[in-house]
């Protein structure tokens, strides 16, 4: 039977809000399920639910670390939507049971939006873990993701996966096999996918990609539902 979850007493629900700067900002709010941290971006004017985007990022992480907040602002502050992120586990098996418990505990919250899917945009480092949890949660509706060697494991579970998925490629990137990450964009079982390459590595990662990938994540959250 499903697992029944709950925030804990520092919950995204009842810790105080707190922004810096003179325009409503993203407002960060700390919480843990089952004794994994996380944090939860959202709008500090919020206008009723908003959608809910996973921040995913390399197992072992720590969840403030500054790309992942600059990512999270962006999609708070560009669509209204929350982000959050949690200190998963390194190992890939053990992180997607994690992020499905914290999803099912902050899809409780009354200010995002449980009716409309969730979206997952991941950093470099984050793929195998995004795959995963795309194909074994339905309420993933949607991913961004980094490309990856194509492993015998994870071109499988690339297979399963049926949602629309968005492949980020640094060309020259020198600890990315173009042909490996190529193959497993070409192994998604997804209708609807994008691979966007760009030159140079992933440290020189282009804003126009970031702000593309937000894009595909939104576009998809924002559909009218029936």
């Amino acid at each position: 039977s499903p697992q029944t979850l709950r925030l804990d007493e520092t919950s995204a629900s009842t810790l105080p809000f707190a922004q810096t700067g003179t325009a409503p900002g993203p407002v960060e709010r700390a919480f843990s399920v089952d004794g994994i941290p996380g944090v939860l971006w959202s709008p500090a004017l919020a206008m009723g639910p908003a959608p809910l985007v996973l921040m995913g990022h390399a197992g072992g992480r720590h969840t403030r670390s500054p790309g992942l907040g600059a990512r999270a602002a962006e999609f708070v502050r560009t669509f209204g939507f929350h982000a959050a992120v949690i200190d998963a586990a390194e190992d890939p098996g053990r992180a997607v049971p994690e992020w499905q418990a914290a999803t099912e505990a902050l899809l409780a919250l009354p200010a995002i939006d449980a009716d409309r899917p969730v979206g997952y945009a991941g950093t470099a480092g984050a793929t195998e873990i995004g795959l995963r949890l795309a194909a074994a949660d339905a309420r993933i509706g949607v991913a961004a993701l980094w490309s990856a060697p194509a492993s015998d494991a994870l071109v499988a579970v690339a297979r399963r996966v049926r949602i629309p998925v968005q492949f980020l490629l640094p060309w020259d990137d020198p600890e990315i096999d173009r042909e490996s990450a190529i193959a497993l964009f070409g192994a998604l079982g997804s209708e609807v996918t994008s691979l966007h390459v760009f030159p140079g590595s992933g440290e020189t990662v282009p804003a126009s990609e970031t702000e593309d990938a937000a894009w595909f994540v939104a576009r998809r959250l924002l559909a009218p539902t029936i």
